[in-house]
């Protein structure tokens, strides 16, 4: 669906917390008390946020992948600390207020898989669904509320008051034929966010650190790889969903298109203004009507795209 058709608001919200994420490095979660935001948007999805409301300094709004739904009236931004954007966030506290935009561009689609020539194609009913995400440090800020809205079906969000916090088990009475298995990867163990109690949003869980300070030591596609032979069975619709390094969504890319498997990335591109007006975000993507080229605004035509659009 173009984005001009969706319901974008920019208010001035409050802050409600704003902490420091345990046995991290420099990484917080802020929540914003923001009803619209938080009953509207998808996984994948991001909001333009203004910190400095009387000063120019930064100048303008930065992007933050929408993680959380806390509640019917409050949404969850995680971020890094990395530059003025990013510092300025860090230093407000709650009852702060900040300009907030969204939600903005194009979450991940949970409903239909995709064949080679951008056809999509409903998923099969009698077949066990199989969702695989595919997670590198920072990158599980825009994956991590999937599961919750895979349960749900993805629908009528504001009857899902209460779901956060529940265990699998009891989320699953949703679509009991859903499985979800989250494979997570960094550097090292301490960019590995929630990495103590991420467990309870999914069926099956796989760390991996490059140091080997937490999980299996090395790629946390080589996980993926040991297992792959369980998702290309007949009976099995597998799709997988990712963010994270360019690196790692590059050779994901190669390995389900070898595999045949559909997947769709989110990227991480610099945003200017959010609303696809100033074409500062282009990514060059596939032209299925003349098997040429065209390029594509990530904030407005993604930052979800499926594999096989993409360069």
């Amino acid at each position: 669906m173009p984005m001009d058709d969706k319901k974008i608001r920019s208010k001035i919200s409050e802050i409600t917390v704003n902490q420091k994420i345990k046995d991290t490095q420099g990484t917080y979660l802020l929540r914003i008390k923001d009803p619209f935001i938080a009953s509207n948007f998808k996984p994948g999805q991001f909001v333009m946020i203004k910190s400095n409301l009387n000063d120019f300094d930064p100048l303008l709004s930065r992007p933050y992948s929408i993680f959380n739904r806390f509640n019917e009236n409050e949404f969850e931004v995680l971020y890094r600390l990395s530059g003025k954007g990013t510092k300025s966030l860090g230093s407000l506290e709650k009852g702060d207020a900040v300009l907030v935009t969204g939600p903005l561009g194009n979450g991940f689609d949970t409903g239909i898989a995709k064949k080679s020539g951008f056809e999509k194609v409903k998923l099969s009913e009698e077949k066990q669904k199989i969702h695989v995400i595919v997670a590198g440090g920072i990158g599980i800020a825009s994956l991590y509320f999937l599961p919750q809205y895979i349960f749900s079906s993805g629908k009528d969000i504001q009857d899902r008051a209460g779901i956060q916090n529940r265990n699998m088990d009891q989320v699953k009475d949703y679509d009991p034929g859903n499985k979800i298995i989250l494979y997570y990867g960094s550097r090292t163990e301490t960019e590995l966010y929630f990495r103590y109690s991420i467990h309870a949003n999914f069926d099956e869980v796989y760390f991996s650190t490059d140091d080997g300070t937490f999980g299996h030591r090395g790629n946390i596609l080589e996980l993926v790889d040991k297992n792959i032979g369980e998702y290309l069975r007949k009976d099995i619709d597998a799709r997988f969903y990712s963010c994270g390094p360019k690196p790692m969504i590059a050779e994901l890319m190669r390995k389900t298109g070898a595999w045949g498997l559909s997947l769709q990335v989110s990227l991480e591109e610099v945003f200017a203004c959010g609303l696809g007006v100033c074409l500062g975000c282009v990514v060059k993507c596939k032209n299925s009507e003349n098997n040429g080229y065209v390029y594509k605004r990530v904030c407005k035509d993604g930052p979800v795209f499926y594999s096989d659009e993409l360069y």
